[in-house]
């Protein structure tokens, strides 16, 4: 009776095990394919002196609460343009160099740009 007991318990236990590693793996996949497409969502440079919260979204990392804490704060701000360099993001709560490294490749801050990019989210014609 005792050797069933041992026996039943290692069973369980290495059910447990393998549970939990197929848990991981299958989790590990779904991040690495979901960060993957985060990353192709940019497939232009955005201004977040101007973009929407949907624009900011497309940025790795940012989710629509940094969004729209960054919108928040640039509209709160007194200066004409908010932000001029991606160092000027990390005066968001939330925003640290790490993200700012992540993100700065797909921002730009001149006006001129502006236009170009409000037409490709239908906003002007």
């Amino acid at each position: 009776m005792e050797y069933q007991n041992r026996t039943s318990s290692r069973a369980f236990i290495v059910a447990v095990v393998i549970v939990f590693l197929m848990s991981a793996v299958f989790a590990g996949r779904f991040f690495i394919q979901h960060s993957e497409e985060g990353l192709a969502a940019v497939d232009s440079t955005i201004n977040p002196n101007t973009a929407s919260l949907a624009s900011l979204m497309r940025l790795p990392g940012i989710g629509p609460k940094k969004a729209q804490t960054i919108i928040d704060y640039r509209n709160s701000s007194p200066a004409q343009l908010a932000f001029t360099c991606p160092a000027d993001l990390q005066n968001i709560k939330g925003i640290g160099p790490k993200t700012v490294e992540k993100i700065g490749q797909y921002l730009y801050f001149s006006r001129e740009e502006d236009n170009k990019e409000q037409q490709m989210e239908g906003i002007i014609d």
